[in-house]
């Protein structure tokens, strides 16, 4: 039975991509060209990330991987409380002015 990840389909696809290698050059060649102003718009399109650097999207996942976006993550989870403790803050803190209300009615 041949599967998609059988030995023999591994095999066939390694044969087919070694023997189809120049086709699929000039497919990939001829995509950029058509296509070079997207693809150049889109990969250098500024984009945030979550510790506040900004950079092309297409070094994002490039600049995660440096120092900088690790001291910067560290900073931001000491200096910045967690959301959902905010949240819950704010919520009791609601919820005991109610109770302060109910209690001057009572």
């Amino acid at each position: 039975m041949e599967g998609k990840c059988s030995v023999e389909y591994l095999e066939k696809a390694k044969a087919y991509r070694d023997t189809h290698k120049e086709e699929a050059k000039a497919y990939r060649q001829k995509y950029y060209a058509d296509n070079k102003a997207y693809l150049l718009t889109y990969l250098l399109k500024p984009v945030t990330c979550e510790c506040g650097f900004e950079c092309a999207l297409s070094n994002l996942k490039r600049h995660q991987k440096t120092r900088i976006h690790a001291k910067r993550m560290v900073k931001d989870i000491i200096e910045k409380p967690d959301l959902k403790q905010l949240k819950l803050k704010t919520k009791i803190e609601k919820l005991e002015k109610q109770l302060l209300e109910l209690k001057s009615i009572l």
